[in-house]
C-alpha cells in the first residue's frame, strides 16, 4: 500500500474516512490536525524494512564506520 502523493490525496483519505466535506477540511480543520490524523492511519509496512523492537538480529551486522572511529580512539586512550 502507498500513501498519498499529493495534500489532495490527504483530503481524499480524511474525507472518505470521516464524511466530512472538503470544505469543512480546508476550512475548519487545522492543518497541523490534518497531519496528525494522517500519520495515525493504519497503513501496510514491510516486514523487511523495520525490525520489531526486541527481536533476534535487530542490531545491525556491520558497525558504521563513525563507530568505528570512536571506538578505535577510546582504545588508544
Amino acid at each position: 500500500m502507498e500513501g498519498s502523493h499529493s495534500p489532495f490525496g490527504m483530503i481524499w483519505q480524511i474525507a472518505s474516512a470521516t464524511g466530512w466535506s472538503v470544505h469543512y477540511i480546508l476550512w475548519k480543520v487545522p492543518y497541523p490536525t490534518l497531519l496528525l490524523m494522517m500519520q495515525d492511519a493504519p497503513h501496510w509496512e514491510d516486514g523487511e524494512t523495520k525490525p520489531k523492537a526486541g527481536a533476534p538480529n535487530s542490531r545491525p551486522k556491520m558497525k558504521s564506520n563513525t563507530a568505528a572511529l570512536f571506538e578505535q580512539h577510546l582504545n588508544n586512550i
